[in-house]
């Protein structure tokens, strides 16, 4: 809101005329409708964007406590920031996707404004509608934050509010993505950190940016927390918390200001220690679900990189690496200005969406060469000297050109695509029409999700039981009316380490007389039954396939929960280990199952390399008596958890025999492969458990 008032009203010793607000405020419309993107419709057919799009929506619909009863990485309001929308939500999106907009826009034309010299003015004002119109919408709110932390790399009074402000602005969008959270709290220490440093000889500076730093923090948490208190002491609670929080920052705020001269450090540091106490607050006792859903985001972000490591042309990752040199090279040159806050979180966000765009390097890579170059755009903006401001063009230019030529490959539009005057004035039907355009995006979802009907004798068998789609479709759930009952990680290819997989297999233990429509496939060529083996196992022991379901095509295998368990006691066995590449055999054990408890772990190297890029991967082969061989990529994390060896269904039909008691498809060997192997100590350790099914 300070933002938007500073557009309109004369700012302090800068006085600007009407003309010129009106300009301001017209230039921001215009962005705004460039930049804008109108919500899709679901895609036909089930897959596994859609279900996880419609399943975050529905949850939260649903009221499921995000962090308890659903884990993904995508919060409580993921689905206000997915370009796909679920019946009813399309209003809200919009409404969102403005909101931002405007903002980003608005701290725009601030820096338009704040420009010393005409050149950055036309610049910062042309280029940031088109470079931000390529850049996928969710990564505007991060943008937005480098434009506010821009406008203030000095301490000075008045800016504790502002920071406040841009912190409750952040913490709403910890409640959509777990990668905006982390973002943004590498900016942000990346930036305090360097601005406290450089101005340490002055103590009352000082004191100033570590009272704004706590107020940013404390803004970021408290409206993050809001959901979660309402959930914990209900909404009077929540509210009068963050009431009392917010009106003791603007008392200090004013007592500040009432001051005569310079703030004293006295006061400065009493504001730094309320946000501090708003902080306590808010993380502490007051909010349990609140602590559980921020353990979940550090588990799901601890173990992202190694689970989704996807490689991808080696050009974009050389184009990426000088990419990253040149902002290194230009950071530098500013080592001695006092943009050298703002340059070092710059360089903390190129990193960040570094790390976003190359973990999974398909259709990801658009994250990082979008974002990438809306941060040469902010880099140009703040060099200043002549060398600098030549070496930052250059990134900048060069930046636009890779990012057009990753489009074209991607078959996406060119960065001017979206300047036309029919895309403009479609933009503009939308959010005037929001409603007429909901209802149509609403009528496409009711009839594409028809093509994931269920046969009569699947859903008359599942009838009111609580049924989970599993591992990843979980739309044939929301269309066929069915009683939704997920798993925490509610795609199990999110549940990639032993902490994960654990919660999910609670969460089956706990359950009776219920169903599960289980569909054989993975993603990036992962092992079967390797995202949640724990769970999994619990599954073949404790569920039995619906006899008279039809098996065609597509269907899933219905699994109702069998009248006793179906696995006897335990068989352990001995641990060994062996080398890369060598041929692993199965002990084969007729009428029982067989899982390999897998210790593959990286060494110092492979832990530096996943915690700068991504994991190196790790691939086995595995042999089956028939002469055939399939190779799967290892999520390694999940190793200890016991793997399924022998008998391992290699399509829909073996998985439903295998559910049925009917052991084929026997494996014989295992043989692990890793490129580079440098990254992983060089012996796997490894054992076999085998469970005798009961009659």
């Amino acid at each position: 809101m300070a933002t938007l008032t500073r557009l309109a009203l004369p700012a302090p010793g800068a006085p600007r005329s009407v003309l010129m607000r009106l300009l301001g405020v017209a230039y921001v419309v215009l962005a705004t409708l460039v930049v804008f993107v109108r919500p899709n419709a679901l895609p036909e057919g089930v897959g596994l964007d859609p279900s996880w799009t419609i399943g975050i929506a529905r949850a939260a619909s649903a009221h499921l406590v995000f962090g308890r009863d659903i884990v993904f990485s995508y919060g409580p309001l993921g689905y206000l920031i997915d370009p796909i929308a679920d019946i009813g939500t399309t209003t809200a999106i919009v409404a969102l996707r403005l909101a931002v907009a405007v903002l980003v826009f608005a701290a725009v034309i601030d820096c338009v404004y704040a420009a010393s010299s005409p050149y950055r003015k036309i610049l910062l004002a042309v280029a940031a509608p088109i470079v931000l119109s390529n850049a996928p919408s969710d990564i505007w709110p991060t943008f937005y934050v480098l434009f506010v932390l821009a406008l203030r790399t000095v301490p000075r009074r008045g800016d504790t509010l502002p920071f406040f402000g841009a912190g409750l602005f952040c913490g709403i969008f910890v409640l959509t993505k777990f990668t905006l959270a982390i973002d943004v709290g590498f900016i942000a220490i990346a930036f305090f950190a360097v601005r406290t440093w450089a101005v340490r000889r002055d103590r009352t500076a000082a004191t100033q940016s570590i009272a704004d730093a706590l107020a940013f923090a404390g803004g970021t948490i408290a409206a993050s927390e809001f959901k979660f208190l309402s959930i914990d002491g209900g909404l009077p609670l929540a509210v009068g918390i963050e009431a009392a929080g917010l009106a003791g920052m603007i008392v200090m705020e004013l007592w500040q200001r009432a001051g005569n001269g310079a703030a004293t450090a006295a006061r400065r540091i009493g504001i730094g220690t309320l946000a501090a106490a708003l902080v306590f607050l808010v993380s502490g006792a007051a909010s349990p679900a609140y602590r559980r859903y921020l353990s979940t985001y550090v588990t799901l972000a601890d173990g992202y990189s190694a689970a989704h490591s996807v490689v991808g042309p080696a050009w974009q990752l050389e184009g990426a690496l000088l990419w990253l040199a040149a902002v290194g090279l230009v950071a530098w040159s500013m080592r001695r200005q006092e943009t050298a806050p703002v340059a070092i979180a710059l360089v903390a966000y190129v990193w960040t969406i570094f790390k976003l765009g190359f973990v999974r390097q398909d259709l990801h890579v658009v994250y990082f060469y979008g974002g990438s170059i809306c941060a040469a755009l902010l880099l140009l903006f703040c060099a200043r000297t002549r060398r600098t401001v030549v070496s930052a063009a250059v990134v900048f230019l060069g930046m636009g050109i890779i990012l057009n030529h990753v489009r074209f490959e991607s078959y996406r539009a060119n960065l001017l695509t979206y300047l036309t005057p029919s895309v403009l004035v479609g933009n503009l039907d939308t959010i005037v029409h929001v409603n007429s355009f909901g209802a149509h995006i609403d009528a496409l979802d009711a009839e594409r999700i028809k093509v994931d009907t269920l046969p009569s004798t699947i859903t008359r068998a599942i009838g009111k039981r609580p049924v989970d789609a599993a591992p990843t479709e979980t739309a044939f759930v929301f269309a066929n009316n069915l009683n939704w009952d997920p798993e925490p990680v509610f795609q199990t290819i999110m549940a990639y380490s032993p902490a994960l997989d654990a919660i999910d297999t609670h969460s089956l233990e706990g359950r009776h007389d219920d169903a599960i429509l289980y569909s054989f496939g993975s993603i990036d060529q992962r092992f079967p039954n390797g995202d949640e083996p724990f769970a999994f196992k619990y599954m073949l022991c404790n569920y039995a396939p619906y006899a008279s379901a039809p098996q065609n095509a597509g269907t899933p295998l219905l699994l109702l929960r069998a009248n006793h368990p179906r696995c006897a006691q335990e068989l352990g066995g001995t641990v060994l280990t062996a080398s890369w590449d060598q041929t692993i055999p199965i002990p084969h054990s007729s009428g029982r199952l067989t899982f390999a408890r897998l210790w593959i772990r990286p060494n110092l190297a492979g832990r530096a390399l996943t915690f700068a890029f991504r994991a190196p991967p790790v691939n086995v082969t595995v042999s089956f008596d028939d002469g055939t061989s399939l190779q799967y990529r290892i999520v390694t994390a999940n190793g200890p958890d016991g793997l399924l060896v022998d008998p391992l269904p290699r399509n829909a039909g073996e998985l439903s025999e295998l559910f049925s008691g009917e052991l084929g498809a026997k494996a014989t060997s295992l043989t692990f492969e890793a490129d580079p192997r440098w990254y992983h100590r060089p012996e796997i350790a490894f054992d076999s458990l085998a469970y005798e099914p009961k009659p």
